[in-house]
């Protein structure tokens, strides 16, 4: 009898073992709990990262995550990538598949273990597997990859998730931005350029972004970056536009580095401008930032035909001298009949 109390009590802790694999859809569960644990005995509930997201290859995002007393304050899409296109998320409600990364730390880690939980229920029709690593000093997932397929011949159904947590800012000074900018005179321009209903129009278009970085190309050091082009629209909307060629008659560099907000109508223009007026970048930064804005109008159309905006990081004993500059010149202005 004892025997087979013996072997009954050696079955069900071999059958608890497989009922609870250390080793799921490629997860090691102790080392995720580990982590997390590790992680939570920080408490750190003022913090900030930067996400790159990309899912099946195509849908990307990125931008900074801030988090104020453990919970997600606001997200803010970076929109100075050195992307051409991206999809330009900026609605807490928007229906991206990014949504559900735009969390806490504590929230990812959750949503790590929502989708493995889904991933059990429907073993049998997908297959699925995770590939995690981890940051060594605080305890994040630093690199994650999620892939599920339908497990069939004949079906093309998959998704990939691939996220980064690239830098990450424990214990940021949550503070607001101190901003210059004279908004009333910019509404006043804002209306009068809509009174005159011009829907069809040309402009040249001159851009310039610095943000205090060195970008290196060709065995070249160039400091800031420089867009040119002709940007043309139509019934109020953009319809097109043509970058510019070089003295060798190559066309010149693509718009990135935030040169595609301002390939637009002026009303658009005038929307930006308000979104700018009201950024934070010290929220990206972590810490207290201030900014000025400064526009020019054409006297007779009343669009922006110069403007510059310049943030900086507030000084301070710990200023490391974060700043944003940009300006943009709109010149030779058409209307088409």
């Amino acid at each position: 009898m004892k025997i087979y109390c013996g072997l009954f009590v050696l079955f069900s802790l071999f059958l608890s073992c497989q009922l609870e694999p250390q080793n799921q859809f490629g997860i090691n569960w102790d080392m995720f709990n580990s982590q997390q644990k590790l992680w939570q005995e920080q408490n750190r509930t003022n913090y900030s990262f930067y996400l790159s997201y990309n899912q099946n290859k195509g849908q990307i995002w990125n931008g900074t995550i801030i988090v104020k007393d453990g919970y997600l304050l606001d997200f803010i899409t970076d929109e100075f990538s050195n992307f051409s296109y991206y999809v330009f998320v900026h609605d807490p409600a928007a229906d991206h598949p990014v949504m559900k990364w735009i969390n806490t730390i504590d929230g990812i880690y959750y949503e790590i273990i929502s989708l493995s939980n889904d991933a059990s229920t429907d073993e049998s029709d997908y297959y699925t597997h995770f590939n995690i690593s981890y940051d060594t000093f605080f305890h994040i997932p630093r690199y994650f990859t999620y892939s599920r397929k339908k497990q069939s011949l004949f079906s093309a159904n998959s998704t990939i998730d691939e996220l980064a947590i690239l830098q990450l800012n424990p214990d940021i000074v949550i503070a607001d931005n101190q901003a210059t900018v004279d908004m009333d005179n910019c509404s006043r321009n804002q209306q009068m350029w809509q009174e005159q209903s011009i829907s069809n129009y040309s402009f040249h278009l001159d851009y310039y972004f610095d943000d205090g970085t060195v970008t290196v190309g060709n065995g070249i050091n160039y400091k800031g970056f420089t867009f040119s082009g002709t940007v043309f629209v139509k019934n109020g909307q953009l319809n097109n536009y043509t970058i510019d060629k070089d003295e060798l008659g190559y066309s010149m560099d693509a718009p990135v580095y935030g040169a595609w907000r301002w390939i637009d109508s002026f009303t658009d223009f005038f929307d930006t401008i308000l979104a700018d007026s009201i950024k934070n970048p010290g929220l990206e930064w972590g810490c207290q930032s201030q900014s000025s804005l400064e526009l020019v109008y054409d006297s007779v159309y009343h669009f922006p035909s110069y403007y510059r905006y310049f943030a900086q990081e507030m000084p301070g004993e710990n200023s490391s001298g974060k700043q944003r500059l940009y300006e943009i010149n709109i010149t030779d202005f058409t209307i088409i009949p």
